[in-house]
């Protein structure tokens, strides 16, 4: 059985574009719970918010976009190092936003494996990894 920790970028292929996600944590997962709740015994879910969060969360690096001057378009992220909100208003604006979307939960909620999903290539083999980041590094480049 694999593990993957939380500083693995799982590369995810979407047409052109490879999104490399990172798995969530814990406490992550717990914090969409939020946006469930029950109401006369029905289960509301707050689904956008709830959309937004896990693309915040999982999504650490993409390539294969440009803007439109032609140069690469890059994540923006915030002091948590999760995307900022303009960031994902951005990425939702893309043809393939709804198996993004649909990728990113299954992640989140299912765990990591090959979802069958036309058009959508996972590679689950050596992924690569980043150094975990300290808060006072956040801090440095935040202050930039």
């Amino acid at each position: 059985m694999v593990i993957y920790r939380l500083t693995d970028r799982i590369p995810v292929k979407i047409g052109p574009v490879t999104f490399h996600l990172s798995p969530l944590s814990h406490y992550q997962k717990a914090a969409l719970l939020d946006f469930r709740r029950q109401m006369k015994g029905e289960e509301i879910v707050e689904m956008f918010k709830l959309t937004e969060r896990v693309l915040a969360c999982s999504i650490k690096k993409v390539d294969g976009l440009t803007l439109t001057d032609g140069t690469d378009y890059e994540l923006s992220f915030d002091q948590n190092g999760e995307l900022t909100s303009d960031c994902v208003g951005e990425l939702m604006q893309l043809d393939s936003s709804d198996k993004l979307i649909e990728v990113a939960q299954k992640f989140a909620f299912q765990g990591i494996a090959d979802l069958g999903l036309d058009g959508v290539e996972i590679d689950l083999g050596p992924v690569a990894g980043v150094e975990k980041k300290s808060s006072a590094q956040r801090s440095a480049r935040s202050a930039r």
